[in-house]
């Protein structure tokens, strides 16, 4: 439930909750403050063990903090055979990721003369911000895939030859 939180950002936790109260306090309640957003954080992390095996996350996140791209090399040496172009988008909400993250991976990559577009949205829903109907960011993700589309098909294309005769 706690992790959850980072994918929101402030305005949008005050703007779905607040510090609306779910429900009276009832005697039995230890702590008789209920609010809305531990409401919906209880369901949310209900929600999620029913359909996530626990276990599953843990391994999913210990793999993701021992991924170390450079793995004790330079990062000249890490990113000399990389021929990507990149789209890196931040959303300057986001708590989990923040754009100052973003800013320093193009930055690096920059640095290596590599072919990087930075975009940082103002929207304010937090990391979950990918997720939600967000025009701006499907225009550039669509765009730049677009772009890499065509220039992979234009480059893959067959060589056309004479016809022969039979």
């Amino acid at each position: 439930m706690v992790g959850h939180v980072t994918y929101l950002s402030e305005y949008s936790l005050r703007a779905k909750f607040g510090r609306r109260l779910q429900r009276a306090a009832k005697p039995e309640d230890l702590f008789p403050d209920f609010f809305s957003v531990e409401s919906y954080l209880h369901h949310q992390g209900d929600s999620f063990v029913r359909r996530f095996d626990p276990n599953s996350y843990l391994y999913l996140t210990k793999a993701i903090d021992r991924f170390d791209f450079l793995a004790g090399r330079e990062a000249r040496e890490a990113l000399d055979r990389v021929r990507a172009r990149f789209l890196v988008i931040s959303f300057e909400s986001d708590w989990l990721y923040p754009p100052s993250q973003s800013r320093d991976l193009v930055k690096l990559l920059k640095r290596h003369n590599l072919a990087v577009t930075y975009l940082n949205l103002p929207t304010p829903y937090g990391h979950d911000s990918f997720l939600i109907h967000n025009p701006e960011f499907s225009s550039a993700l669509s765009h730049f895939l677009n772009q890499e589309y065509e220039s992979g098909a234009a480059h893959n294309a067959p060589k056309s030859h004479a016809p022969r005769a039979l």
